[in-house]
């Protein structure tokens, strides 16, 4: 931890020097040999490594966020029958290292009245439209959304992403949440910033966590999400209703 916390403001600069880019390598070199051999230990302290990783440092995030117990075979993610939620792994809860309950305790976040409270006040501000305590996370996150300017909207999905490990709880939730958001914004910069989080993570070399893999085929493979007709439109190649098949608008393209 202490080797990340000294080498965390070099990785941060544009140009490094030979020094540190060495010791950069040893750091990677030194993370993959915990993967391999202690996986458990990355997996159950996940948190407290991404708290001091610097965000431009992917792939050493993906190395750490990929790790998960040596009794666990993941299912291959390219799997055209895969369905996730049936998992029964995606109902275990897991173990992890770090004091996060003790830090929400501190923050008065551990306390369901105060959720109750602030979607007291989010009614106010929607009349007509109460809020369902059962969907209270997802309007919360979407209310946070809305009031987040472009940089607190990127730390929160780089927050959600550090989630998207191997099946767990955790993962299925944190996946669905993104996943919702993306479908119900009402904010077009969202999306943007979604497909950026999950996209820098794996245009890295591996390893990619799993929950990352199966959460951005989810979303370009699911018709629901229209995910490369926002991709067209934002290159101008798609003029047509949202709800049509933007290969269709290509054809015509080639076809002219």
């Amino acid at each position: 931890m202490g080797l990340l916390n000294f080498i965390g403001p070099y990785l941060a600069r544009i140009r490094m020097s030979d020094v540190i880019r060495n010791l950069y390598k040893c750091t990677l070199r030194t993370l993959l040999a915990l993967l391999y051999d202690f996986p458990e230990f990355l997996s159950e302290y996940h948190m407290i490594f991404c708290d001091v990783i610097p965000w431009q440092c992917v792939q050493i995030r993906n190395l750490i966020l990929a790790a998960f117990p040596s009794s666990m075979k993941l299912p291959d993610p390219f799997t055209h029958s895969l369905k996730v939620d049936t998992l029964p792994e995606m109902k275990v809860s897991p173990t992890i290292q770090s004091t996060y309950l003790l830090k929400l305790m501190i923050c008065g976040l551990k306390d369901r009245g105060l959720l109750e409270n602030i979607i007291k006040k989010m009614n106010a501000h929607q009349v007509g439209h109460p809020v369902d305590f059962k969907m209270a996370g997802l309007v919360f996150f979407e209310y946070l959304l809305e009031h987040f300017d472009t940089e607190g909207r990127f730390w929160m999905f780089t927050t959600f992403a550090n989630h998207l490990r191997f099946p767990n709880m955790h993962t299925y939730c944190f996946s669905c949440i993104i996943l919702w958001l993306f479908s119900n914004t009402r904010i077009q910069e969202v999306r943007e910033q979604i497909t950026r989080v999950l996209l820098e993570r794996l245009i890295v070399h591996r390893p990619h966590p799993w929950g990352l893999l199966i959460t951005f085929i989810e979303l370009i493979k699911n018709g629901r999400y229209q995910f490369w007709q926002l991709v067209l439109q934002n290159l101008g190649l798609f003029q047509g209703d949202p709800q049509s098949s933007p290969w269709e608008e290509q054809k015509k393209l080639v076809d002219i």
